[in-house]
């Protein structure tokens, strides 16, 4: 049945004292009796029976088991199949009834047939007189109760072998007598290796017995006399006889249904540990942070908007010269802005809807502009049309499915001032204006000067007075020239131009009928206009006055006339820079030997972005190298924290290898409950972060895509790692034999 041949084993390192608790023994064993394997403490009897039962390793020699070698590769299987273990300690599984300790038994056999198994149960309860106790828990018996509990394991899986380790260590008189009377009926058909210092028991039940001393095998030893124990009955007891294993697999204890039953109805599972969930708490949110900042340093050239290869930019120092160019060499003057304004969109009729910020870029649209695939009408003055990349940052940013559509969005009002009629595909954020808006938006006509050196209408010091101007189209019946302008003076601004406005009506009057014949006398500074006329009006203005242009005057406006530059130079949040538009081919070559002839270089707006991306990508970075650092801090926090839930754990796992469960299925275990009470905590915490932050910062409108991509990147990588690092400690325990396991964590 058993055969041992020439076991050594040696405890201790290079670093420690070497102790030879077993030295060459070689013995066989029957197929049925009660073996008595006794010696004095330290002799080295139980590492002999842990060997034997496959909870520990030799050194040299080798065990077989009813003809099968045990191997590292067969040893679980052979102890769930062939070998019913009885601890001293007993073992049983923490938080189950007896009814299912016995059920695990024989699932960790490889038995499937519940039928069989609960037959089984039945019988071995009753054979131990448990029988009416299967409902009630393993942690509430006696040490007498749960001995015969260990006995009915070992003897359920119907193995032919059955080792006891001290089985009556722990247990009085009277329940050492009824355990030792079970199994002296249980080696009448079965081979029992009972592992005792007591020679009282030995003479009074084993049949056999082998006797170790200092590791070494004795032949014979003294038997005293038994004192003070009585046999229970001299009847024979009706001990079951259940067939063994024959499956293929064994050590199979957990699958996914009932460790998420085990996790949620275990007080101390669902109890956990508040500290942790503080601190996967704090992982997420660092961990979503994080993901938004490398988004950020990887998506930061989103935002910079796209360069005209048929354009050619300059510095704002440049305008004096862009006046003199001739007109055939480009399309249009405009602005170019390096940087996004803050623009504000606002349902003026609904309250309850807080104004949403998002940057733009504003564009001007040139005469005889259309737009393919344009959503909604072409604006009219006080209407503008916005690009699809902004209206769907806007439907992101309203988060409410009835606002999420392009009807919603052309209710929204811009800047309060212009209503959206219209949505126009493209990738950047741009809000196009009717040119005449789009000059008056920027505001840069705010501090013109007439020159009027005949004084027609303009005398003395209010001569050198500066006015605020809205520009807007000529519609009058009479012609007027593209460098001819109509300006309508406020009521409330003619204080600027005369001391007694009594008389103004007069003294424009008068002018303009001089200014017939002298259409050049009075002029816009640094500018090409020439006041045509003059009118006095009643009209509430926001600027001192208003000059009417020509539409071709308004479509080269920044020629015909000087902007005041200072006025974007003044907002540090932009960096502008003058496009010149031409049609490509040769007239962008005209243009730039216009240029290079005189002394203007244009600017290579591509390099700068580039260069303002490296730096933001270098800004980005240093904070992304400080948070790498923070997050190896929080793995290595996470680490020991799973670290000393492992230990705690490690009386429990000792008991599931001693019991024959196998390495695999406790790693399963682990994963699962990694994923249940860890990960799910993370993800949840870490997907309330990430919409915080993508609605907070708005990371949800710049390459939203790949910011989702990454999210699901970051969650994929922190949940691996976070399933490796909790499976360290317990690979730490579960690599070694139950043997060691069981007497390093003194369980």
């Amino acid at each position: 049945m058993i055969e041992v041949k020439h076991l050594s084993k040696t405890f201790g390192s290079r670093f420690t004292r070497k102790n030879c608790v077993l030295n060459d023994v070689s013995f066989n064993l029957p197929d049925k009796g009660l073996v008595a394997i006794f010696g004095k403490s330290g002799s080295g009897k139980t590492t002999l029976l842990n060997i034997i039962g496959g909870l520990d390793l030799q050194d040299k020699g080798e065990v077989i088991i009813e003809g099968e070698r045990i191997t590292n590769k067969n040893r679980d299987n052979i102890r769930n199949k062939k070998i019913g273990f009885i601890f001293q300690n007993y073992y049983l599984e923490h938080g189950y009834s007896i009814g299912q300790i016995m059920h695990n038994s024989m699932k960790l056999a490889g038995f499937k047939d519940e039928e069989e198994i609960k037959r089984r149960t039945d019988e071995a309860l009753r054979l131990v007189d448990l029988g009416k106790y299967q409902h009630k828990s393993g942690d509430a018996l006696s040490g007498g109760q749960k001995q015969r509990v260990a006995i009915a394991r070992a003897l359920i899986k119907g193995t032919n072998i059955i080792l006891a380790d001290e089985p009556t260590g722990n247990l009085d008189a009277e329940n050492t007598v009824k355990v030792m009377d079970i199994l002296k009926e249980i080696s009448k058909t079965r081979l029992v290796v009972l592992v005792t210092h007591e020679t009282s028991l030995i003479n009074r039940y084993a049949d056999s017995h082998i006797e170790l001393i200092d590791g070494v095998l004795q032949s014979d030893t003294t038997v005293l006399d038994v004192e003070g124990y009585k046999l229970a009955s001299d009847k024979d007891m009706d001990v079951p006889m259940f067939l063994q294993s024959d499956a293929k697999h064994t050590g199979r204890l957990f699958n996914i249904k009932n460790i998420i039953y085990n996790l949620f109805h275990n007080d101390e599972e669902r109890k956990g540990n508040a500290f942790k969930r503080l601190f996967l708490a704090f992982m997420a949110v660092f961990i979503a942070f994080f993901t938004f900042m490398l988004n950020e340093a990887i998506t930061s050239n989103y935002e910079h908007k796209l360069v005209d290869s048929n354009s050619v930019y300059t510095n704002l120092n440049t305008y004096s010269e862009l006046s003199m160019i001739d007109k055939s060499l480009y399309s249009s003057i405009d602005f170019f802005d390096l940087n996004q304004r803050d623009g504000v969109f606002s349902y003026s009729n609904v309250e309850s809807i807080a104004s949403l910020h998002e940057s733009y870029c504003p564009r001007p649209i040139e005469k005889d502009k259309t737009f393919d695939n344009l959503y909604g009408k072409m604006p009219q003055s006080g209407e503008v049309l916005i690009s699809s990349a902004l209206a769907n940052s806007l439907k992101h940013d309203l988060r409410m499915k009835e606002l999420n559509s392009n009807e919603a969005i052309l209710q929204l009002r811009f800047d309060n001032d212009y209503k959206i009629v219209g949505i126009i595909p493209s990738d950047e954020n741009e809000v196009w204006f009717k040119k005449v808006d789009y000059v008056n938006f920027l505001g840069i006509y705010n501090n013109l000067k007439f020159v009027d050196n005949e004084h027609l209408f303009l005398s003395g010091s209010y001569s050198d007075m500066t006015y605020s101007a809205t520009i807007a189209l000529y519609e009058g019946t009479k012609p007027l020239g593209d460098n001819q302008i109509v300006v309508d003076i406020g009521r409330n601004s003619l204080y600027k131009m005369m001391s007694d406005t009594s008389t103004a009506d007069y003294l424009a009057e008068t002018a303009n009928k001089k200014l017939v014949n002298k259409s050049t006398a009075i002029y816009v500074l640094n500018s090409q206009m020439y006041v045509k006329s003059f009118n006095i009006t009643r009209k509430t203005m926001d600027t001192d006055i208003v000059i009417y242009i020509t539409e071709e005057a308004l479509n080269n406006i920044f020629v015909y006339l000087t902007p005041n530059i200072e006025v974007l130079g003044n907002d540090t949040k932009t960096t502008y820079y003058f496009e010149i538009k031409t049609e490509g081919g040769s007239q962008l070559e005209g243009l730039n030997a216009r240029l290079k002839a005189r002394g203007i270089n244009g600017v290579d707006i591509s390099a700068i972005y580039e260069k303002a991306a490296k730096e933001e990508l270098s800004s980005s970075m240093q904070t992304i190298y400080m948070m790498l650092i923070g997050i190896g801090l929080i793995l290595c926090i996470y680490y020991f924290i799973e670290m000393s839930e492992s230990i705690k754990n490690s009386k429990e796992y000792g008991i599931y290898r001693a019991i024959g469960v196998n390495k695999s299925n406790l790693l399963f275990k682990e994963v699962i409950r990694v994923f249940i009470k860890n990960i799910s905590i993370y993800f949840v915490i870490d997907l309330i972060a990430t919409i915080l932050f993508s609605i907070y910062y708005g990371v949800g409108n710049k390459a939203y895509g790949m910011f989702d991509l990454m999210c699901l990147a970051t969650f994929l990588v922190s949940a691996i790692l976070m399933v490796l690092i909790s499976l360290i400690p317990y690979l730490f325990v579960i690599t070694k034999t139950p043997s060691q396991i069981i007497s390093r964590y003194d369980i």
